[in-house]
């Protein structure tokens, strides 16, 4: 055999030694079954006498001292029936990993009776269900797998010790749920982490709290979601951590609000009194002298909104453990607890892509109608707590409807880092209009090159506008010129925000938030027609004319729940004309009312037919409409549903009026 390209032939004595598995040594073959399943290492113990002894080695033998399946091989599992040999080697395994996909009836007898076998061996358990199930809706009351999943006996009386299990990673709802019923313990387990084990009506804390009573010498406790929330469960796994003298880290913590109780329209919210609970079970250990110079960390996740009611929180004891946020900032400092606040993500929606996701990691509440006076922000420990999470915050949600924030609040609600901001409506009662009135004044406080101070770099814009009680043009509507100078001004200030999404009743207020934007480009801008949208008269949904508009690339309007009207449907193709996107998406359904009534009805004598040429007709008009700046790449008429996707031609003209100062033109 001969090299190409001049290059030295082979020696037909030359002799080509090749390393394989079994050649290898018997720590190398370890770690190349180390990304195998037991299943997939099972054929290394059959290919040669040198890998059967290596993969069978007291020492280094991966096949039987360790215990690893996929969510794909979860069949072959339940099939498995250990008896003799098998049995006997898989009943001492040291660690045990085991993937799942949530499912409560896939808790595998197979699989729970070789961890039970090896109990005096078990070093680390981990089961991860990567979806994080096991619970069923908000409204529900399932559990995990309660009894132990489909085929799983019952437990016995006797608790089943591992004594060697120092880690132990249940993020399964179901197994989690198995280790109280079969009541495992794990006398010398030091990390415990365990997924969503708590929530407002849901909760697997009890189970946690089996474990850890158990678990003397546990230091760290990880969660993926614990409500801190006043009740028989909390206290009972607060009370458990006083017998755990060498716990240092607790993760996963979350505070939240009460439950909405429609009888009660403003519950007294305790949100930070349940933490008295936690600090006075840890004081039993953390206040003795063993543990003065030991590193601690509390890590909590909270959406802070600072508003009357966070106001209020500050002072009143009136809650069962006589405890507020002050109490809290104290107790860290005195037992030298590093205590690190996060965001809430647990109550995170999916929204399709007219909607955006949540942006409320801190929330500016200016919802509460006040008394005579607003309160003053906080100072001392809790006005730099503020000072602290404001620096680092990304999402910003400012809440209209009532009174504007006191002016001290200033000082502390500077948000450099934020790219995000959602402006919402107290409730669905909320008037529009009151959006102006509830922004402070030292919220649209500006720099010298006109871009905002307290919101200086925010990129994604989200504004709802669609209070779903309420009716009649006046309640959906702006105020217009110096009235609503503070919302022109506060949109104005953002110049750097690139994706805006827009939901109201009235498109006419959409094209009034729109044109007061002052940034250079928008990359994106969404529109949302609300509920109820044709209940406005169509002069709600005409553009306010003469406006300037941004340089827009994308542009897609959509009414997802319900119908418009024919009018307001030429509204949307008056304001796409005016601002005069790049790329336009149109997704519309119109009102079967505004349909009919044509004289091809009374050609037809048939009302669905009548329906669909006027829907057609309609389509024809919007091509017109669109046609001397458009190129329309596609059109779709189904049932009431216009479609089209239209690209911008190169020199394309707008409706008439001059162009606007920022790229779009002016409205009619």
């Amino acid at each position: 055999m001969s090299s190409s390209k001049g290059g030295q032939a082979a020696c037909p004595q030359d002799e080509v030694v090749g390393v394989g598995l079994a050649q290898l040594e018997s720590e190398c073959v370890y770690e190349v079954g180390d990304f195998l399943t037991t299943i997939e290492r099972k054929p290394l113990s059959l290919v040669c006498h040198q890998l059967h002894q290596k993969t069978t080695d007291a020492t280094y033998g991966i096949l039987y001292r360790d215990l690893t399946i996929s969510i794909l091989e979860h069949n072959y599992w339940k099939k498995i029936n250990l008896t003799g040999t098998l049995k006997t080697r898989l009943s001492k395994i040291e660690t045990a990993f085991i993937d799942t996909d949530g499912n409560n009836k896939d808790v595998l007898p197979s699989v729970v009776e070789c961890i039970e076998a090896s109990n005096a061996t078990l070093v680390h358990i981990g089961v991860d269900d990567p979806k994080r199930g096991g619970f069923s809706n908000v409204s529900g009351n399932e559990k995990g797998a309660g009894s132990g999943g489909e085929g799983v006996e019952e437990g016995g009386k006797e608790p089943v010790v591992f004594e060697k299990t120092q880690q132990l990673h249940l993020t399964d709802a179901g197994y989690l749920d198995l280790a109280e019923d079969r009541k495992w313990a794990f006398p010398s387990l030091e990390v415990l982490s365990v997924g969503k084990v708590g929530r407002e009506r849901i909760s697997l804390l009890p189970a946690v709290t089996h474990i850890v009573s158990a678990s003397p010498k546990i230091t760290s406790i990880t969660a993926d979601v614990i409500v801190v929330k006043e009740g028989d469960e909390w206290q009972a796994f607060t009370s458990s951590l006083s017998g755990c003298p060498k716990l240092t880290s607790i993760s996963g913590l979350h505070l939240v609000p009460p439950e909405n109780d429609y009888g009660e329209p403003n519950p007294v919210e305790y949100i930070y009194d349940p933490l008295g609970r936690l600090t006075t079970a840890l004081d039993t250990n953390w206040r003795t002298d063993d543990m003065k110079g030991v590193d601690k960390t509390i890590i909590i996740h909270h959406r802070f909104s600072f508003g009357a009611d966070f106001s209020r929180q500050l002072t009143d004891r009136s809650g069962p453990n006589h405890f507020v946020l002050q109490d809290l900032l104290n107790w860290a400092d005195e037992t030298k607890c590093q205590i690190v606040w996060m965001p809430r993500e647990d109550d995170r929606l999916d929204y399709d892509r007219d909607r955006p996701p949540q942006h409320d990691d801190i929330v500016i509440d200016c919802g509460k109608e006040a008394p005579d006076t607003t309160p003053p922000a906080p100072h001392g420990p809790v006005g730099q707590l503020i000072a602290n999470l404001t620096k680092k915050c990304d999402a910003v949600k400012f809440v209209y409807g009532g009174a504007p924030l006191h002016d001290t609040w200033g000082q502390l609600l500077t948000f450099p880092a934020a790219t995000k901001l959602s402006i919402y409506p107290r409730d669905d009662d909320t008037a529009v209009r009151q959006v102006v009135s509830s922004i402070p004044e030292w919220l649209v406080a500006k720099d010298q090159n006109g871009n905002s101070t307290h919101l200086p770099a925010i990129q994604d814009l989200y504004i709802d506008m669609c209070g779903y009680s309420n009716t009649g043009a006046h309640n959906n509507s702006l105020p217009t010129g110096a009235e609503a100078g503070r919302l022109e001004q506060l949109l104005g200030g953002l110049t750097g925000v690139r994706r805006v999404w827009c939901m109201a009743k009235s498109l006419r207020a959409v094209s009034q938030c729109v044109s007061y934007l002052h940034a250079r480009e928008l990359k994106k801008l969404r529109i949302r027609l609300g509920e109820e949208s044709d209940a406005l008269p169509d002069s709600s949904h005409v553009p306010v004319p003469s406006l300037a508009y941004p340089s827009v690339n994308s542009l897609r309007v959509s009414n997802k729940y319900e119908d418009i009207s024919k009018e307001c449907a030429r509204s949307v193709l008056s304001l796409l004309m005016s601002i005069k996107p790049v790329k336009a998406s149109i997704d519309l359904t119109l009102s079967t009312e505004s349909l009919a009534g044509t004289r091809r009805r009374d050609l037809w004598g048939d009302a669905d037919r009548a329906r669909s040429y006027a829907l057609w007709d309609l389509r024809l008009e919007a091509e017109r409409r669109v046609g001397s700046a458009y190129d329309v790449v596609s059109v779709m008429c189904m049932r009431n549903s216009l479609r089209m996707e239209l690209v911008r031609k190169e020199g394309g003209k707008g409706e008439k009026g001059k162009r606007g100062k920022r790229g779009g033109s002016k409205g009619k």
